[in-house]
């Protein structure tokens, strides 16, 4: 785990120096390399052959001087399309051969798979590779293996691909792939990490790592409506179709309706299960409409010699930190850097969590002495991922450009349960995620506080080994609130406090140890539950023998209480009657709430058999009372043990708070 976490740590010092020094530069062709899994578990988790859909969308969507193969890998690693320019030659092969992806595969070699896609040369800047899996590294029956297997694609295979510019994609397509390991394989080469449930999510998936691997520029749709300019040559529409009964419709701006039936000259459709894609040359200028109803994954891409060229983005950015984009227009390849052409132009930045709303950035772009521009969006403080955009109005031409980003807490927390010579101890750790920590001039305190009213504050350790570190160890029962702030500076001198995730504790919890029968505060009660029980049963026989004489006492003398003149004085209390009861019981109750408090998760048996004994005798004890006639009336005092036992109910611990602690043997 340490040189994983040192690897990891130089990598992404790497990337974020090749970040901070990234400028525009003239875009040369993508190089993808698609991994998709095709063992048995896929025929559950993609029955229909989705990925086989998504897969053949990419192929159409690639651009013709880009490079492209596609690799399965199930029982052995077989390159499916051959690594080449994805001319119209290599669309046609590819878009058969993906159609022949199966589901029969006895493993999951996911390392071999990268080794074999990796072995081809470069042919750009940045190779992406696009992972797609629904399960763990599985090479052999012998888990031992797949392990090793594992942790030489951790320590040895990422590394490599890091060195050779890979960056890497991955996509779960279930909850039983190893996320952790996809997430790592991405995390270290800067590529996006996405877990797709369905075939919606999936296509999803796959267009916004398409949008990371090639930059694509589009016009932007407004609802459904978007504006072609004079310098565009070629326009390609993709257009989902939610309702598949119905196809797509374009119309021109003459009002011109344009279809799959009769699409017109210049137009190449081709339509396939849930979208249309549309590509129309020299198209003509004004607003264009889609008809039919609008989706989130529409595009209108283009091709034109007046583009926009943009330096390379990060997929991961710490959070608070801004996102800064430098680009600059370029009119067949040439640099436009004309003051009067600039101020003309307006850029935008905004950016939109998961199912958010578009939110506009404030501040404008600064302008170079070349004419490249940078701006920054701000504001991305939520952990997430993120879709931002960069909008460009210049009057006459507009443009859109799109980017996916995932946005990282500073730091990790991770809380672990461990068991020692029968004493159950947690500990907190906090990591920083980012390698801009200077962890000499920043902490992190914790505030724990729990269900019994105790509250401290404490600042965590700084170890060794480069995290924070807090050890709990619980000495009673409660339910326990931990959390926790980080603050500091990064190494740029930047300031930051953030907020870390709240970790909840519960003990004991069923696994724990029972407590000790001898201890002496449950000794304690327990004996004076017995004396309680004990006086309780001697009051209870007095005051029936009191009742019982007070019953003869009225029948043999009726005659001379009749002719009394006088009021009878009220009887003498010989200290057994409702309150003397009430008070008893009312010790009893608190009592036996303590005592049940105390052995809830350890004896709860016994404890109920108490319980029951003292709900049997208080019904005794109150159905002897109510057979005495001569007892004065008084306000029912069972409601005051009814709102007594309303308050000890609320000392009671509240039901389980599921802690997400992870328990770890000791060694």
């Amino acid at each position: 785990m340490r040189v994983y976490r040192v690897v990891a740590w130089f990598t992404l010092v790497l990337f974020a120096a090749s970040t901070l020094s990234a400028e525009p530069e003239p875009q040369s062709g993508a190089d993808v390399r698609l991994l998709v899994d095709v063992s048995g578990s896929m025929q559950g988790n993609d029955p229909n052959g989705l990925r086989r859909e998504a897969i053949a969308l990419i192929v159409k969507l690639l651009d013709s001087d880009s490079h492209a193969g596609v690799w399965t890998f199930g029982s052995d690693v077989k390159l499916q399309v051959p690594f080449a320019p994805t001319e119209q030659n290599w669309q046609s092969l590819a878009l058969e051969q993906v159609s022949a992806i199966h589901a029969r595969g006895l493993y999951t070699p996911i390392g071999d798979a990268l080794r074999q896609a990796s072995r081809m040369s470069p042919q750009s800047s940045r190779s992406d590779i696009i992972l797609l899996t629904d399960g763990k590294v599985d090479v052999s029956q012998d888990a031992k293996a797949n392990a090793r297997e594992r942790q030489t694609i951790l320590t040895e295979l990422l590394p490599s691909l890091k060195t050779q510019h890979f960056r890497i994609h991955t996509i779960a397509l279930s909850d039983d792939a190893d996320t952790q390991l996809l997430s790592s394989l991405s995390r270290a080469t800067d590529g996006l990490f996405v877990v797709a449930h369905s075939a919606a999510e999936l296509m999803q998936a796959y267009l916004q790592i398409l949008d990371q691997a090639v930059v694509r520029e589009r016009l932007p749709l407004e609802g459904n409506e978007f504006h072609v300019d004079s310098r565009v040559q070629e326009l390609t529409a993709l257009v989902f179709r939610p309702n598949p009964g119905r196809g797509t419709r374009l119309q021109q701006p003459d009002g011109q309706v344009l279809s799959q039936s009769q699409p017109g000259d210049h137009t190449r459709w081709h339509s396939a299960d849930g979208y249309d894609l549309i590509t129309v040359s020299d198209p003509a200028t004004g607003r264009w409409e889609v008809l039919g109803q609008a989706h989130e994954q529409n595009r209108i891409t283009l091709l034109s010699d007046l583009r926009v060229r943009l330096a390379p983005l990060p997929s991961h950015l710490p959070a608070g930190e801004p996102l800064v984009f430098k680009f600059c227009y370029t009119d067949s390849g040439e640099v436009l850097a004309d003051p009067a052409f600039l101020k003309l132009v307006r850029s935008r930045l905004q950016a939109k969590r998961e199912d958010g709303a578009w939110r506009t950035a404030t501040g404008s772009a600064v302008t170079d002495s070349r004419g490249c521009l940078r701006q920054e969006l701000t504001g991305l403080v939520e952990p997430g991922l993120y879709q931002v955009r960069l909008l460009i109005d210049g009057k006459t031409f507009s443009r859109e450009l799109r980017h996916s980003v995932r946005v990282e807490s500073l730091f990790g927390v991770q809380l672990e349960r461990h068991m020692r010579d029968g004493q159950v101890s947690y500990t907190v750790r906090v990591t920083p995620q980012h390698a801009t920590i200077d962890k000499q001039t920043s902490a992190v305190v914790a505030h724990v506080h729990d269900s019994n009213g105790d509250s401290s504050m404490r600042a965590m350790d700084l170890t060794e080994a480069g995290y924070w570190q807090l050890e709990f160890i619980p000495d009673k029962p409660a339910r326990t609130v931990i959390e926790l702030e980080a603050s500091g500076t990064q190494l740029d001198g930047t300031e930051f406090t953030q907020a870390l995730p709240t970790q909840y504790v519960r003990y004991p919890t069923v696994d724990d140890p029972v407590l000790d029968a001898s201890d002496p505060e449950v000794l304690a009660l327990e004996q004076q539950l017995a004396r309680e029980r004990a006086a309780l049963e001697a009051e209870r026989k007095a005051f029936a023998a009191q009742q019982t004489h007070q019953s003869s006492s009225q029948a043999s003398s009726a005659a001379l209480a009749v002719n009394r003149a006088a009021p009878a004085a009220e009887p003498k209390d010989s200290g057994l009657g409702w309150w003397t009861i009430a008070a008893i019981t009312i010790a009893n109750i608190a009592l036996a709430a303590a005592l049940y408090w105390l052995y809830r998760r350890f004896r709860k048996s016994d404890v109920q058999s108490e319980l029951d004994d003292i709900e049997q005798q208080l019904q005794s004890g109150e159905a002897a009372a109510e057979e005495s006639a001569d007892v004065p009336q008084v306000e029912d005092p069972m409601i005051e043990l009814d709102d007594l036992q309303a308050d000890v109910d609320d000392l009671l611990p509240m039901d389980e708070i599921d802690n997400g602690s992870a328990d770890k043997d000791a060694k």
